[in-house]
């Protein structure tokens, strides 16, 4: 989103994104919110996220 401009009632967020690549990065709630997976069903919030090191993701220790 560098050099764009967001509207002022669009959350900005930075996470760690497995998609094409895996990257760290920023991205903005409605380019979330248009997202589909490969079945084209939209993303959706974990209800059993628990928090860990990026490094336990990065080295395949937790899905």
């Amino acid at each position: 989103m560098e050099g764009e401009n967001t509207p002022a009632v669009d959350f900005v967020f930075f996470g760690y994104v497995q998609g094409l690549e895996a990257e760290l990065g920023y991205f903005s709630l409605s380019e979330l919110e248009q997202l589909r997976g490969a079945l084209r069903l939209p993303v959706e919030r974990d209800l059993y996220f628990e928090p860990c090191r990026l490094s336990a993701i990065t080295s395949g220790k937790v899905r």
